[in-house]
């Protein structure tokens, strides 16, 4: 996974709010397999901006409120057969995307950050809607649980959909080796990891490096 994120403004209300727009690149890359093919390819520019708070009296800790637009595909063209009357119908249709707006709260209990995330799709038209039950397999809000144990961090992160009882589990481990070069291991389980497997079932443990955290 690659991630980019550019400072485009400063200060516009007052507020010392910043605003920035990313760029979010996952390759899933199929090493055990012959020839070793890229299963998927998944794209995440986004336009957000964050508002920093300085809470020191209440027990919630608030550090910041997050505000973006974002949009997430896998750069297929659609192929869809007209034979199908829906996009999403076709299963040899592999494109996927879906644009989407979500907001971000960052609370801070000294070595314990806590993000707590919650969105919602940008509605499309049903005949060309690639995915129109991603929200079913996903829901519409995570937590995500940061502790940093001396150089150690840990992550645990929860999403899913209360009345399908379909989601995600996300533990990660990291631990720095070398400068800005890090272990990494990740056990995942659940729907939506990719855009291409939202709605099937993932049990995956990936162990490798990672240059930030």
């Amino acid at each position: 996974m690659h991630y980019l994120k550019m400072n485009v403004g400063n200060n516009l209300f007052g507020l010392n709010e910043k605003y920035y727009l990313s760029y979010t690149h996952k390759a899933f890359w199929q090493i055990y397999t012959d020839s070793s093919p890229f299963r998927e390819t998944n794209y995440n520019p986004e336009g957000f901006v964050i508002f920093p708070v300085s809470d020191r009296r209440s027990i919630f800790k608030l550090r910041s409120l997050k505000f973006a637009f974002a949009h997430n595909s896998n750069g297929q063209a659609e192929n869809h057969d007209n034979t199908y009357t829906y996009h999403y119908q076709d299963p040899n249709n592999r494109s996927r995307s879906l644009n989407y707006i979500y907001s971000e709260a960052t609370f801070q209990h000294d070595t314990l950050v806590t993000d707590i995330k919650v969105w919602a799709r940008i509605p499309e038209k049903i005949e060309g809607d690639d995915n129109p039950d991603y929200d079913d397999y996903t829901g519409f809000s995570e937590l995500k649980l940061t502790y940093f144990a001396y150089k150690h961090m840990f992550t645990i992160m929860g999403r899913g959909n209360f009345e399908t009882r379909k989601g995600a589990f996300e533990a990660t481990y990291s631990y720095p080796l070398l400068d800005d070069a890090y272990f990494y291991a990740k056990f995942f389980t659940g729907y939506g990891e990719s855009l291409i497997d939202y709605n099937n079932k993932i049990n995956k443990l990936s162990v490798g490096f990672s240059f930030s955290r």
